[in-house]
């Protein structure tokens, strides 16, 4: 996807532990929140990693940046139990940096009623140091705000977006939680953006 304002604001979240070092994705959806997967930012029981473990870098690309930060709150879908008891639909999370970034954040909304075309952005493990975008992925099926896209959803793409193009620019509806790559029967899962995190977005950025 050559959308500079996509680029700009969909990073990496690097999740680095004692002796352990994860790649997720995620999308600044406000100066200083970024969106991503519960599943990302959690322990398999649902409790979160610590705030230390968790950086974002935006506009990541073969060592250049468009600015990075680090935690400092996570605040999870109220529903979210972890990926031991955790469904798909609440597997959605916002990461407040410590300071704001430069560059605008993504729009967010509702997925479409209607099943239209969408694009996945991310950062998947076999192509880490540069964004990776699937466009069009197609919805195959729906159930409430359980979404599925026929991309393949490689490692690392989890926390991406899933995006919509409205009257005049990409918009967030949703985020990638999972799927599949086998290029047969390629499938992206994902959690469609619903009232209970879009009103957590201007409530939790902006906080001391």
């Amino acid at each position: 996807m050559a959308d500079p304002a996509v680029r700009a604001a969909v990073g990496r979240v690097n999740l680095a532990g004692y002796r352990s070092r994860t790649l997720c994705s995620g999308a600044l959806v406000a100066p200083d929140l970024v969106l991503t997967a519960a599943h990302c930012v959690t322990a398999p029981d649902g409790t979160p990693l610590p705030l230390d473990d968790i950086h974002f870098v935006a506009g990541w690309d073969r060592g250049a940046h468009q600015g990075h930060g680090r935690a400092a709150a996570v605040t999870l879908h109220p529903d979210w139990a972890g990926t031991e008891r955790g469904e798909v639909v609440s597997d959605l999370a916002l990461i407040r940096l410590k300071a704001p970034l430069p560059q605008a954040p993504l729009a967010t909304a509702p997925p479409a009623p209607e099943p239209v075309p969408r694009a996945l952005a991310g950062y998947a493990a076999t192509r880490p140091h540069s964004a990776s975008a699937r466009h069009p992925c197609d919805e195959t099926a729906r159930v409430g705000r359980y979404l599925v896209l026929a991309c393949p959803a490689e490692g690392g793409l989890s926390g991406g977006p899933v995006l919509e193009h409205g009257p005049d620019r990409w918009r967030v509806v949703g985020v990638i939680a999972g799927g599949s790559s086998d290029m047969a029967t390629p499938q992206t899962h994902a959690a469609g953006l619903g009232r209970a995190i879009l009103r957590l977005i201007p409530s939790v950025g902006g906080r001391d």
